[in-house]
């Protein structure tokens, strides 16, 4: 029984199959193979684990171009490790690029919308700071770095127990966010929480042994709480 249409089915086929064309499948899947695999290789923790490496021990513009290629990665924890170096060199590349990533983790317009608040705060204009803020983690609830701008602008304008309330939720989505629990403490240090600032100075100074501030206002907190100090003395709360 001969099918309806089944001989132009076939011509079709034979068209679309000639050892030219064939070849060409060939190619273009062994492209997209090795553009998978290399996708794959790229994302690895050993690749990721190769630029730390990179970062924290090769000399100028290789250990950059490392730190910026973790950054592109999104490799968080690559780069939280970076902190804890003793090189103040891989520190700082470390930081750098862990500001990069959390800038950018909710995408182009959230980044833009978080620079465009800097940009306000660098002008003073903090209500207007604040508008944007406001606007921004409307739009982007989850966007870690959204919440810690608008603490920062809260922090400038004095109202700290609402600063306090957004670097909360800075860290419940970020815990690794150093910047966060140092701007905690400063709050709670403020509002006199002096034992809650010191455990938020403890873990900051987990994430960052090496930063002297954090490690100051640490002892601080400490040495308050171990004295016993009256209700008007508290630790300075100078900036971070």
């Amino acid at each position: 029984m001969r099918f309806r249409g089944s001989g132009a089915k076939i011509q079709l086929m034979h068209r679309f199959l000639t050892p030219l064309l064939l070849r060409m499948y060939g190619v273009l899947l062994g492209v997209c193979l090795a553009d998978g695999a290399f996708n794959v290789w790229r994302h690895s923790s050993w690749h990721k684990e190769s630029l730390y490496h990179l970062m924290i021990s090769s000399p100028g513009r290789e250990s950059f171009a490392a730190a910026e290629a973790l950054a592109e990665l999104s490799a968080e924890r690559e780069l939280t490790r970076g902190l804890r170096e003793r090189s103040p060199r891989a520190r700082r590349l470390a930081i750098g690029a862990l500001w990069d990533v959390w800038y950018h983790a909710a995408g182009e317009d959230a980044f833009e919308r978080a620079q465009m608040t800097v940009t306000a705060m660098q002008t003073h204009d903090y209500p207007r700071a604040l508008r944007m803020a406001d606007l921004m983690t409307a739009k982007y609830p989850r966007f870690a770095e959204g919440w810690n701008r608008r603490a920062t602008i809260l922090w400038q304008m004095g109202r700290y127990e609402e600063s306090l309330a957004d670097c909360r939720k800075v860290v419940a989505l970020n815990p690794d966010h150093f910047g966060a629990w140092q701007g905690m403490g400063l709050c709670q240090i403020h509002l006199a929480e002096i034992r809650r600032a010191a455990n938020s100075f403890r873990i900051a100074a987990r994430l960052q042994p090496y930063d002297r501030p954090t490690r100051v206002l640490l002892e601080e907190c400490l040495e308050y709480n171990r004295s016993h100090r009256g209700p008007g003395a508290k630790p300075s709360d100078r900036e971070i």
